[in-house]
């Protein structure tokens, strides 16, 4: 019976908790904090919010700009379209512009008058 008890102590023993945890790595709780670092970590908190935020910001900045691209995508395909079709105009093409009639030779008054010797 003793090697039962002796074997009950060791389970006990191995399950009972024990302060041997490692503490190189991990921060300290917010009691063990100094009054710089308390501030530093909010300070450091508030802008990963912050950055967050723009973060949002920007992704909904990015499917704007997405959407916009697409609607001037459709614009210019629908322009390109409208181009590729014939006009069809109410009036009748116009020819080659019409040939200017001559204006009639008139001499200056220089050219006419005689010369007195």
């Amino acid at each position: 019976m003793a090697l039962c008890q002796l074997h009950a102590a060791k389970m006990q023993d191995l399950w009972r908790p024990k302060n041997t945890f490692r503490t190189e790595g991990v921060a300290p709780t917010a009691a063990a904090l100094s009054p710089e670092s308390a501030q530093s970590l909010q300070t450091m908190a508030r802008d990963l919010a912050i950055a967050g935020q723009e973060i949002e910001q920007l992704k909904a900045n990015i499917e704007q700009l997405k959407a916009s691209q697409k609607q001037m995508f459709r614009d210019v395909a629908k322009t390109s379209e409208q181009n590729r079709r014939p006009k069809v105009s109410a009036s009748p093409p116009r020819s080659a512009a019409a040939p200017r009639k001559p204006m009639p030779f008139r001499p200056s008054q220089a050219a006419v008058a005689p010369t007195l010797p």
